[in-house]
């Protein structure tokens, strides 16, 4: 699999407090994992304005392609502004290494 990173703008261009909306989206996530799709959730960002509203996330998923993290994002009506791929970690000796 390979790692994507996903970037979203809300800007008011979402339902729902911010809370709701990762609620829907950590649901969404595993109601694709229960369907099958070998989707994993690495960790993410979340931007607040200043009058404490959303305005920006950032999240990145282990994916088979774009398109299972892609159709995750529109299953979840999160506002995608870019999805772009990041390589797999390198493997050393000891097994994978952490490029972060």
């Amino acid at each position: 699999m390979s790692t994507y990173e996903i970037t979203y703008t809300f800007e008011g261009h979402y339902s729902g407090t911010p809370t709701e909306v990762l609620e829907r989206s950590f649901e969404t996530l595993a109601n694709q994992q229960a369907e099958g799709i070998d989707i994993e959730h690495l960790g993410g960002t979340v931007t607040l304005g200043a009058d404490g509203a959303v305005s920006e996330g950032t999240a990145r998923y282990a994916a088979p392609t774009e398109g299972h993290v892609g159709w995750l994002a529109v299953h979840a009506s999160l506002p995608i502004s870019g999805i772009r791929r990041i390589e797999p970690p390198r493997q050393t000796p000891d097994g994978p290494r952490d490029e972060s």
